[in-house]
């Protein structure tokens, strides 16, 4: 689906003389995004899903703009402005009402059970 969104766009830099070839270089960039960021964390996603289950698994995947923050301040050298740290705050007060909740879920549904 990706491939076909992005193909007009394609269309169009290469009628307008924009479009660059791909480099072995560029090759070897896509290759190791496939293999690593890719298909790597679709492994760990799943195992994580096996053990915690998908509900718990699920709530993490908030996670991602705090990695890519992260990440952007380490390797790109970007700045951290204050609506980055007003998400962070957001983002991690999300999760861990998700989990309190959920936690307090399993605790009223077992003293429940016992009744």
């Amino acid at each position: 689906a990706a491939f076909l969104m992005s193909l007009p766009m394609l269309l169009i830099e290469v009628r307008l003389g924009w479009a660059q070839p791909p480099t072995a270089v560029g090759w070897a960039i896509a290759g190791l995004v496939a293999i690593f960021p890719s298909l790597l964390a679709q492994l760990f996603f799943i195992r994580g899903v096996q053990l915690i289950g998908p509900a718990r698994a699920g709530i993490f995947l908030n996670l991602v703009p705090l990695f890519a923050v992260t990440l952007a301040f380490f390797i790109l050298d970007e700045r951290l402005q204050t609506h980055h740290f007003i998400a962070l705050i957001f983002v991690v007060a999300g999760i861990g009402l998700a989990e309190r909740s959920s936690m307090l879920g399993r605790s009223n549904g077992t003293e429940q059970a016992r009744k």
